[in-house]
This record gives C-alpha cells, sequence and structure tokens, in this order.
C-alpha cells in the first residue's frame, strides 16, 4: 500500500510541475476556446455581408452616389475635311464637331441633411441636398482656336448639365441663361458628355455670344457620396450641413472647413492651372471625366 501510495504521490507531482503537461493543457484550451471565436467572426461576416446588402438595397431605391457636373455649352461647327479619290483627286466633305466652352467662373452652394433609414437591425445613412449653381460661361475664343465665326450653327447651342444617379432628382431644374429660362430635358442624342446628361437649347442665333450668365437650382437626394467636378475657370463650392463627421476625399481638400457637433461647412477655391481639360475645345464626342471632383463623403453612424 504503501509502495502505490508513494508511486501515486510521484505521478501527482510529475504531473503538476511537468512542463509539458501545462503547455498541452494550455495548448487544448486555446483550441476549445477558438470554436466560439470563430463562431462569432462567422456572425460578425454574415452581419457585414448582410449590412452591405441592406445599403445597396437602401441606396437602389432612395438614390446612389450622386456626382452634380455643368454647365457646359456645346455649339455644333461645321469643318470641311480633305479626302482623296482613287484617282488621288481632293475633294472636301463638311462634318460637323462640338464647340466645348467651360464656365469662366462657377459658384456652387451646397445645403445638405443626412436621414437614417432602418431595415430590421441596420441602418443606412442618406442625404437630402438642395445645390444652387450660377456664374457666367467663357466668351468664345476666335484666334487661338481657328475658328470660322460663319461654320458656326448658333441655333443648334446646347447647354449640358450632369446627375449621375437622376432618381435623386426632386424638381424638375430650369436653367436662366441670360434673362431666359429653359426647362431642361434628357439628352438623348450620342453626345455624352457626363453619365447622364440634361440639356437646354437655347438659340444663340440673335446675338452670337456665349459669355452669358446662368443659373440654375437642385433639389437632389443621394447617399454614400456627393462629388462635384471642378469645371470652372474659378471654381468656388460651399458645402454644409448638420453632418458631424463628413470626410473630406476627391483631388481637392477644402481650403476652409468647420466641424462641429452640430454640423459642419466647408469650402473650396480652386483655379484652372491643374485642370485637366482646357477652357474651350473642339472635339466630336467629348467625355468629361470625373477625376477632377470635389468629394463629400456620407456620416458614420457612431
Amino acid at each position: 500500500m504503501e509502495n502505490q501510495k508513494t508511486v501515486i504521490n510521484e505521478l501527482s507531482s510529475w504531473f503538476r510541475e511537468s512542463v509539458l503537461i501545462k503547455l498541452g493543457l494550455i495548448g487544448v484550451l486555446a483550441l476549445l476556446l477558438l470554436i466560439p471565436s470563430s463562431l462569432v467572426q462567422d456572425l460578425i461576416l454574415e452581419r457585414q455581408a448582410r449590412q452591405k446588402e441592406v445599403l445597396s438595397e437602401i441606396s437602389d431605391k432612395w438614390s446612389g452616389s450622386q456626382l452634380v457636373a455643368g454647365p457646359v455649352m456645346v455649339i455644333p461647327y461645321k469643318t470641311l475635311v480633305s479626302q482623296k479619290d482613287v484617282d488621288g483627286k481632293s475633294t472636301y466633305k463638311e462634318i460637323i464637331t462640338n464647340i466645348h466652352i467651360l464656365p469662366d467662373t462657377l459658384s456652387i452652394e451646397s445645403k445638405a441633411e443626412p436621414e437614417v433609414l432602418h431595415r430590421g437591425i441596420f441602418d443606412a445613412v442618406v442625404y437630402n441636398t438642395k445645390i444652387s449653381v450660377h456664374g457666367k460661361f467663357s466668351p468664345l475664343e476666335l484666334k487661338k482656336s481657328g475658328i470660322n465665326p460663319d461654320m458656326i450653327l448658333w441655333d443648334k447651342a446646347t447647354v449640358d448639365i450632369g446627375i449621375s444617379d437622376l432618381k435623386g432628382l426632386k424638381n424638375n431644374p430650369v436653367i436662366k441663361l441670360a434673362d431666359t429660362d429653359y426647362t431642361v430635358e434628357p439628352d438623348f442624342t450620342s453626345l455624352k458628355l457626363f453619365t447622364n446628361n440634361l440639356i437646354i437649347l437655347p438659340d444663340l442665333s440673335t446675338n452670337k455670344n456665349t459669355a452669358l450668365d446662368f443659373s440654375f437650382d437642385l433639389d437632389l437626394r443621394g447617399s454614400n457620396e456627393l462629388n462635384f467636378p471642378h469645371l470652372g475657370k474659378n471654381t468656388t463650392v460651399t458645402v454644409d450641413g448638420n453632418w458631424n463627421n463628413p470626410s473630406f476625399t476627391g483631388r481637392y481638400l477644402p481650403e476652409e472647413r468647420t466641424v462641429t457637433k452640430a454640423g459642419f461647412a466647408a469650402t473650396w477655391k480652386m483655379p484652372y492651372f491643374n485642370r485637366s481639360f482646357p477652357q474651350q475645345w473642339i472635339e466630336e464626342d467629348a467625355v468629361i471625366s470625373s477625376l477632377d471632383t470635389i468629394k463629400i463623403m456620407k456620416p458614420v453612424l457612431v
């Protein structure tokens, strides 16, 4: 009996003092703890995926990210192109290209108000914004571009603005050009300056002048982002709202900003020196990229 007790005591002492046994027990406990940790991680990933689905669904029904671009004046222009036939004889063919004119001054003021939409246990932040745009187009440059005034189709001029998601438009915009109001209409032509074009059709054949004042207002809703491209020779953008945690991204950061618990206000002032396109150019079918954008991200729920 005493020998058995001695053996048992020695084994108990060995189990208590053995480093390998202790490490083995720690390893077993760690493996056991990984099981609930893995389950929690799977639940987190599932909830994150579901949240993305909900945000995408709400954005699709409400309105997605908005990019408000323009205005741009487009004037058709006739040019003659030389062609040679099989006998080497030169002939001339008349084709229509377009003169694109950007604003000389462009001022944008936006008042953004967020709204929280609920879907089950998930929340999505969307926004309503009222935007006021005004400025003046540049005068038509004839000498540098070599434009022949007699070849300009003044009566076919258009003024284009772009809104990335027309579903978010809550009003029928009216563009005031000089002293005349024009109701915008969708552009169903092949010209696609922006993703979704809205145009007016002013007849400029009487004055034959492009240095015209313009203004228009937009009542818009969107989600995720609010973007404004830098199109003016001198562009000023002012955005304010009752978000207390906005994110300013894009190519330009605000020159002035104020962020408080009650909201934010930000101002951008940009000359055209580092803009990626000229003030005026001739091209048959131009597409204005959104690289030179001011971007205000949505607030984050906290």
